[in-house]
């Protein structure tokens, strides 16, 4: 299976994704220092900075066929109790960037 990684990290979901087979072939990571981490384990998988760049055409502009699978780990901060729980009013509230991904 192919999958395209959403909000990364450090590619915690994408190296049990590894052990399950499946090979990731794109990730999205705005974090400086995740993105140094996914260049290191993953060699040659490009990063796209930003979710909201995140379209079908810019998967094909990058070589990026077909996915099979697309695993997101969601900022929960816009939500968190340990935060100010501002919701869809956080910058950070991004569901409505995943749910336009998987609905393309």
């Amino acid at each position: 299976m192919r999958k395209a990684s959403l909000f990364s990290g450090i590619g915690g979901i994408d190296l049990a994704a590894k052990w399950a087979n499946m090979t990731t072939v794109a990730f999205c990571e705005i974090e400086p220092f995740c993105q140094r981490v996914l260049r290191k384990h993953w060699p040659g998988v490009p990063i796209i900075e930003d979710v909201r760049d995140v379209t079908r055409e810019e998967l094909i502009r990058i070589g990026i066929g077909a996915i099979d699978i697309i695993s997101a780990g969601y900022p929960c901060q816009p939500f968190s109790y340990a935060g100010k729980r501002r919701g869809a009013e956080d910058d950070r509230h991004l569901w409505p960037e995943v749910k336009r991904i998987l609905s393309e």
